[in-house]
């Protein structure tokens, strides 16, 4: 069974005949429950507006195609839009061509203004390290609103929190994987009940040469080689004189002057019994005690000549790798 289906899909709205057409791809992507109570009803606020106020009924489904990849399932919906020219087509409510694709995201960041206009720039920006920009879900928190069962994110200051009227969604619940790879939200206890694992144990997030980031299994021979890299290689988290914490490279002068200073020199990354992975201070008493160990404890350098590797005892180490290190020049 597929953690995820990527696909392509339109609607209509029933009463005007408008049009809105998107993609959907990542952990959770199901066609089976799109537009569906509890399921996915797109990504525009406009769409989700007409839903509360009209309920699903509004809209019928017009199609919907599915893919391999999320790049193929978003390339599609940019020359699906292109090809109809959405930005101006008023039988759409989407308002845009997708004047960009997947591939095309490197060092891109969606920010949010103080006018509540979203936008991408790039990961620079003088503005969003000085968070004058900030990330488009800066203050939200995702939930779901029970009467009508939309899944968005919705600001914290939003009164319906503390009425009920929206829950988190996997309020107590983390992410988990059956021996088959199939993903749950459940809670702790019904894990160890259910044999489940930690979804993100023995995968690791990394990205490629374009800066497009995704999840691998730690044995990935893409990984192993080194073609494919950990999501965060090369960057280092800071913080200003301000009290400000953002992503920078860790070669950045601003950190050797002082100006700059990583906010984890007193954290240290750290695994529980079941293999998860977190980050906590250096005087946590879990650490002290032993009952959490380092994140790379009981894992053994191995070499294939050209890089260095951790693997555990249990991983099934390549005929190319030895144990030991080689030292880089």
């Amino acid at each position: 069974m597929s953690i995820y289906t990527p696909y392509f899909y339109i609607i209509q709205d029933i009463h005007n005949g408008i049009y809105y057409a998107g993609a959907k791809w990542g952990v959770g992507a199901n066609p089976a429950t799109f537009m569906t109570e509890g399921g996915y009803t797109t990504s525009s606020n406009k769409i989700k507006k007409l839903i509360r106020e009209n309920g699903l009924s509004l809209f019928k489904i017009v199609k919907i195609r599915t893919f391999h990849t999320a790049i193929e399932s978003q390339n599609y919906e940019t020359r699906f839009l292109k090809k109809i020219d959405a930005r101006n087509n008023i039988k759409f409510y989407n308002g845009h061509n997708n004047d960009w694709e997947l591939h095309d995201n490197k060092n891109k960041v969606t920010v949010i203004d103080k006018s509540g206009d979203t936008f991408q720039t790039d990961i620079t920006d003088p503005d969003y390290l000085s968070k004058e920009l900030k990330g488009a879900t800066f203050g939200t928190k995702s939930g779901v609103e029970i009467k009508t069962g939309i899944k968005s994110n919705f600001s914290l200051n939003d009164a319906r929190w503390l009425t009920g009227e929206i829950k988190s969604v996997n309020k107590g619940k983390s992410h988990y994987k059956d021996a088959v790879g199939n993903s749950f939200f459940v809670d702790k206890k019904n894990a160890e009940k259910l044999n489940l694992s930690s979804f993100s144990k023995g995968r690791i997030t990394v990205k490629d040469n374009d800066g497009n980031t995704f999840s691998v299994k730690a044995d990935d021979s893409r990984y192993i080689s080194g073609e494919l890299v950990g999501a965060t290689s090369g960057m280092t988290t800071v913080k200003d004189s301000s009290g400000n914490t953002f992503s920078i490279p860790a070669n950045d002068q601003r950190i050797k002057t002082g100006e700059l200073i990583p906010v984890n020199s007193k954290m240290a990354v750290v695994k529980d019994k079941f293999g998860n992975k977190f980050r906590i201070s250096k005087d946590d008493s879990r650490y002290i005690s032993g009952e959490l160990v380092g994140a790379t404890s009981g894992m053994k350098f191995y070499n294939n000549g050209e890089i260095n590797k951790r693997f555990n005892n249990s991983d099934i180490i390549p005929a190319e790798f030895k144990l030991g290190r080689i030292k880089k020049t």
